[in-house]
């Protein structure tokens, strides 16, 4: 797969939406669409899976199918895919979202779209997050502390296994 640069993408991060480095209120000429719904979102994301620190979005004339990698041309067209970058410096694989009917469409929603999947859509999050599926896996910045075992009533489950010899 090769690599697409960052002027062909936007990026979404904790300190706003860059297209090639640089803050973005457009994206391949079209406006982005409720950018301040976009920022929410993502920090909504970043509050529960920390380890996320971006999350690329792109309008791509190649198909794929839904909450599937696969490799997308940076040549604007009307699929829309996302991936996700990692404190750690990874970055996942593009993850295919869908046809928005027309190029225009796609770079106007494709941010929106992207954290609106991401935040309520379990598999399609799995699928961009890729082998770190579970929290647990995505929180690389906080410890996960074990939940205190229910204690066992004896006396219940004497009750209980008297209760099933008798039969």
């Amino acid at each position: 797969m090769t690599d697409i640069p960052n002027t062909e993408y936007i990026t979404i991060n904790k300190d706003g939406i860059f297209v090639g480095g640089k803050p973005a209120i457009k994206y391949r000429g079209k406006e982005i669409f409720d950018i301040r719904y976009v920022k929410r979102r993502f920090s909504d994301i970043q509050k529960e899976y920390p380890g996320v620190m971006e999350l690329h979005v792109l309008s791509s004339e190649t198909r794929g199918k839904y909450a599937e990698p696969g490799s997308p041309s940076p040549i604007h067209g009307r699929y829309s895919w996302y991936r996700a970058k990692f404190n750690d410096g990874k970055t996942w694989a593009w993850v295919y979202s869908g046809d928005y009917g027309d190029a225009v469409s796609c770079a106007k929603l494709c941010a929106f779209n992207c954290v609106f999947h991401i935040k309520n859509n379990h598999g399609y999050r799995q699928a961009v997050f890729g082998e770190r599926t579970g929290k647990e896996n995505v929180q690389s910045t906080q410890k996960q502390v074990a939940k205190p075992l229910t204690p066992i009533n004896p006396v219940a489950v004497a009750t209980n296994n008297n209760a099933q010899n008798k039969r």
